[in-house]
């Protein structure tokens, strides 16, 4: 089933056929001539990207989170990857958020990446929880301390998203799963 806040193609469609049942009228002899019938279509394709524009969804919100964490990584700005993460924070190596921003810090304090590029997004969505599934190929930085091993890495993450009672979408928990189709953990970034 579609969901009209998803995009503006539900209500894009729903304004061709309005058009095209007033085209059909006017072919059976209806009078359509009045200019508020003619605009019922264009006032239908306004909305769709009126709604389209300003509700996002949950969906469209942790995704929107991921590209400002990919961005953060770029820029080397441990500052905003914390504002995205959960005072909740926890997983398998990290017991708290405060830990997880020293790793961070640790690993972004040298160049790290010049571009990664989303590859792959599972994302399942109930009620206040989310759980997705990343793939990111990441172009390291030259003077990166991985990229006399490799240029570009294949990097597999897990994570846990809570939505708080803002509404916005905060990572709760993540685990690093695969680098190069290798598993690994957060133990080998240290």
């Amino acid at each position: 089933m579609f969901n009209m806040f998803e995009g503006p193609w539900l209500l894009l469609c729903v304004a061709v056929g309005t058009w095209m049942g007033l085209v059909i009228a006017a072919n059976n002899g209806v009078e359509v001539g009045r200019i508020w019938q003619i605009l019922i279509p264009l006032v239908i394709i306004g909305c769709a990207f009126a709604v389209d524009h300003f509700v996002k969804t949950d969906m469209e919100k942790i995704e929107a989170v991921v590209a400002e964490l990919v961005e953060a990584t770029e820029e080397q700005s441990p500052q905003r990857i914390e504002q995205l993460i959960s005072s909740s924070y926890s997983d398998g190596f990290h017991q708290s958020k405060d830990q997880l921003m020293r790793t961070c810090r640790k690993a972004l304090a040298k160049p790290l990446a010049d571009k990664i590029i989303t590859r792959f997004i599972t994302i399942n969505i109930t009620e206040r929880r989310a759980k997705g599934e990343f793939s990111f190929l990441v172009n390291l930085d030259q003077h990166s301390p991985y990229a006399s091993l490799v240029g570009v890495a294949k990097v597999k993450v897990q994570v846990d998203f809570a939505k708080e009672a803002s509404g916005d979408w905060f990572v709760r928990s993540s685990e690093l799963c695969e680098v190069n189709n290798q598993r690994v953990s957060w133990r080998a970034v240290r």
